[in-house]
């Protein structure tokens, strides 16, 4: 039987400097669903406070490697992943990975 929750867990990545961020690869638990991220939001913001939504939408529950392609580059220095539907009572994950370019200034 699967349980899915609503929650809102949130992690914020600050990258250090702006960069051109275009996609996000989110790795589910390993080990097993409970915590696995179901529904999801991505916002990139320049300085962390003012926040634009670039993504949001559904993942499979797979533990292979899933790609959020933003459909252009986004200047930002910070990422916030929103899980707001996992399986269980928190969101989890393995691994999220940014393919990113240094903005030119």
């Amino acid at each position: 039987m699967e349980y899915i929750f609503y929650v809102w867990d949130e992690l914020v990545i600050d990258f250090g400097r702006e960069y051109k961020v275009k996609s996000v690869i989110y790795t589910a638990r390993q080990d097993m669903v409970n915590g696995r991220v179901v529904n999801y939001k991505i916002f990139l913001s320049l300085d962390g406070s003012h926040w634009e939504e670039v993504a949001g939408g559904q993942f499979k529950n797979i533990t292979e490697p899933q790609s959020i392609f933003l459909g252009r580059n986004v200047d930002a220095q910070f990422l916030k992943f929103m899980a707001n539907k996992a399986m269980g009572v928190f969101g989890d994950g393995y691994r999220l990975i940014f393919p990113r370019r240094r903005s030119l200034w």
